[in-house]
C-alpha cells in the first residue's frame, strides 16, 4: 500500500485591477476596469501613464470578500 501526498490549490475567483500615481502624490488612480489577467493589467495601466505618472501597480481583487486586495506588480520610472 503506497501513500500519495496530495495537494490542495486554492485560487479564490478574482480579477485584477491596474493603477497609476503621480510624482509626490499619496492616492492611487484606477486606469483600468476588471480585467482577467495580471499581464493584461499591467500592460493596460503602462499604456494609461501620463508624463506626470511615475508608478505602476496591479492589484488582485477576489471576489469572494474574505479576501483583501493583494499588489501583484509595481513597476516605477
Amino acid at each position: 500500500m503506497s501513500i500519495e501526498p496530495k495537494l490542495h490549490m486554492h485560487a479564490p475567483p478574482c480579477y485584477y485591477i491596474g493603477q497609476v500615481r503621480r510624482r509626490g502624490a499619496r492616492k492611487w488612480r484606477t486606469v483600468t476596469g476588471k480585467v482577467k489577467s495580471p499581464k493584461s493589467a499591467a500592460i493596460r495601466a503602462i499604456q494609461a501613464m501620463g508624463d506626470e505618472d511615475k508608478r505602476m501597480r496591479v492589484l488582485m481583487i477576489a471576489t469572494c470578500g474574505y479576501y483583501g486586495p493583494a499588489i501583484v506588480m509595481e513597476a516605477s520610472r
